[in-house]
C-alpha cells in the first residue's frame, strides 16, 4: 500500500485506473540516446509495464530490470504527473535525467560576491512565486514587445529598458536591498533575459516578431465554414491584380502646331481578371499613372464583361494560334458572363467605394479580400504575372528588371562590382558610393 499522486486515497497496484494500465496508450519517449541511456530507458519501461500489470511481485520486477525496490512507486509516481501539454508523462518521465518539475527554491538567496558563486539557482521563479504582480508585469511587457502598435507609445524592445522597469517594479513591492535581484551582481538580468525568451517563445507569432518577422502566417482552421473551397467550374471565383510592367517608354507626339513632345511613362501598369477553374485571362486593361484607381479597374472590369474583339498586331509574324484568344472570342457564349467571387488583394483602390458598388451591385458576386499578406491565397495571378515579366517586359531593351541589380539591366551602374541598392527606403549604399559616381 502506498500514498501518492490520487490525492489522499491510498491503494496498491491493483486500484489503479484502466486507462493508466494500458503502457501503449502513454506518451512515447524520444530514443535518441546514448546505448547507455537507451538501455536504461528499455528497462524502465520494461519495470513500468510489469509494475501496473499487477501480478508480478515487486522483488521480481526489481531483480529483472535491474529498478530499485522501493524506487517502482516513485517512478510511476513521475509518469503519472501531468505534462505542460495537458497530458501525462508517460514514458518521456522514463527518460534518463528528465525532470517532470521545475526547480522549487526554498532557501534565501545569498548576496554575490567577486570570485565566490551566490548559488542562486531558481531565485528568480522563486521570485515570481512571492509575487505574482512582478510575474503579471513581465508577461504584459513581454508581450507588447512582439505587439503592433497604432499609437505612438513607446514599446520595450531592448532588454536593458525591460530590466529598468523590472527592478522598479520589485522596489515598489517592498523588496529590500539584501534581497534578491538587489543582492546581485548583474541584479538578476540574466534571469529575466531568459524568462522574457521563454515567455516570448510560448507562441509562434511572438517568437517571429521578436526576430524580427515582418510577415506572420494566418493560422491554419480546419473549419469546414471557413477553408477556401476550389473552383470547379468556370467562372466560380476569378482573381484580380495589379501588375507595373518592367519597362520605361518615351512617347513621342505630335501636337496640332507641329512641334514633337517627348512623355516619359514612368510606371506602365495591367490590370488583369483571371479565371481560377480554367486559368484563363478573360480581361484586362492598361493604366500610365502612378497608381492605379478605381476607374482602372472599371475599365478592366468593362473588358472581362464585354465580348472581345481581335486587334491587328503592328509587329510582323506576331499573331495568336488558331483556336486561342479571350474566352468570350472563342466561345461567344461566355460573353457577358459574371462570376461568383471576386478575389483581390488590400490595396487602396480595391477598397474604393465604387469598385465595391460595382463588383456587388452591378456584377452581383462576393468580393473576397482574403488573409492579410498572404501571395499564396492568388497564386495563379503571380505566376502570370512572372511568366509576363519572364517572356515579354524581361527581353525589352527598354526593360528596368525585377530590382536594380538585376542581369536584364545592361546598363546598371556598379560600384566595386556591386550595384547600388535600396536599403529599408534609403539610399545608404548610393550615398556612400557619391563619391564614386561621379566619374561615371
Amino acid at each position: 500500500m502506498k500514498k501518492i499522486a490520487f490525492g489522499t486515497l491510498r491503494f496498491d497496484r491493483r486500484s489503479i485506473p484502466p486507462d493508466l494500465t494500458d503502457i501503449g496508450q502513454w506518451p512515447g519517449a524520444d530514443s535518441a540516446l546514448s546505448d547507455e541511456g537507451r538501455d536504461l530507458l528499455t528497462r524502465r519501461i520494461r519495470a513500468m509495464t510489469l509494475f501496473v500489470d499487477g501480478h508480478t511481485p515487486l522483488r521480481e520486477i526489481s531483480r529483472e530490470t535491474g529498478v530499485g525496490f522501493n524506487d517502482l512507486y516513485r517512478v510511476f509516481e513521475r509518469c503519472i504527473t501531468q505534462h505542460e501539454d495537458g497530458r501525462i508523462f508517460g514514458c518521456r518521465a522514463l527518460i534518463p535525467y528528465q525532470h517532470t518539475r521545475s526547480y522549487d527554491r526554498r532557501s534565501p538567496v545569498k548576496p554575490s560576491r567577486e570570485g565566490v558563486a551566490s548559488n542562486a539557482s531558481g531565485a528568480f521563479s522563486q521570485l515570481l512565486q512571492r509575487y505574482p504582480d512582478i510575474a503579471r508585469w513581465i508577461e504584459r511587457k513581454v508581450a507588447e514587445r512582439s505587439r503592433k502598435h497604432v499609437a505612438l507609445t513607446e514599446v520595450h524592445r531592448h532588454l536593458w529598458q525591460l530590466h529598468g522597469g523590472f527592478l522598479a517594479q520589485c522596489r515598489q513591492s517592498g523588496i529590500q536591498a539584501h534581497e534578491y535581484p538587489f543582492n546581485q551582481k548583474y541584479l538578476g538580468e540574466r534571469s529575466l533575459a531568459s524568462h522574457a525568451r521563454a515567455l516570448s517563445n510560448r507562441n509562434f507569432d511572438a517568437a517571429a516578431r521578436a526576430a524580427g518577422a515582418q510577415q506572420i502566417s494566418h493560422r491554419w482552421n480546419d473549419d469546414p465554414e471557413a477553408v477556401r473551397k476550389p473552383a470547379t467550374r468556370p467562372f466560380e471565383a476569378v482573381e484580380f491584380d495589379g501588375h507595373k510592367i518592367d519597362v520605361r517608354l518615351t512617347l513621342r507626339i505630335d501636337d496640332p502646331f507641329g512641334f514633337e513632345t517627348l512623355l516619359v511613362l514612368y510606371r506602365i501598369w495591367i490590370l488583369l481578371v483571371l479565371d481560377v477553374a480554367t486559368r484563363a485571362v478573360i480581361g484586362y486593361s492598361l493604366a500610365l499613372g502612378r497608381e492605379y484607381n478605381k476607374d482602372d479597374i472599371a475599365a478592366a472590369l468593362q473588358a472581362s464583361l464585354m465580348p472581345h474583339t481581335a486587334r491587328a498586331s503592328k509587329i510582323p509574324a506576331l499573331a495568336v494560334r488558331p483556336g486561342g484568344g479571350f474566352p468570350s472570342e472563342a466561345i461567344p457564349g461566355t460573353a457577358w458572363a459574371c462570376w461568383g467571387t471576386f478575389r483581390f488583394d488590400a490595396a487602396k483602390a480595391h477598397f474604393a467605394k465604387a469598385t465595391l458598388e460595382r463588383l456587388t451591385q452591378v456584377i452581383g458576386c462576393t468580393a473576397d479580400n482574403g488573409p492579410l499578406g498572404q501571395k499564396n491565397e492568388r497564386a495563379l495571378m503571380k505566376r502570370v504575372f512572372d511568366q509576363l515579366a519572364s517572356h515579354f517586359a524581361h527581353r525589352l531593351p527598354a526593360t528596368t528588371g525585377s530590382d536594380p541589380c538585376a542581369v536584364e539591366r545592361g546598363g546598371t551602374l556598379r560600384v566595386r562590382g556591386q550595384c547600388a541598392r535600396w536599403h529599408g527606403g534609403r539610399r545608404d549604399v548610393w550615398r556612400r558610393n557619391a563619391a564614386a559616381r561621379q566619374q561615371f
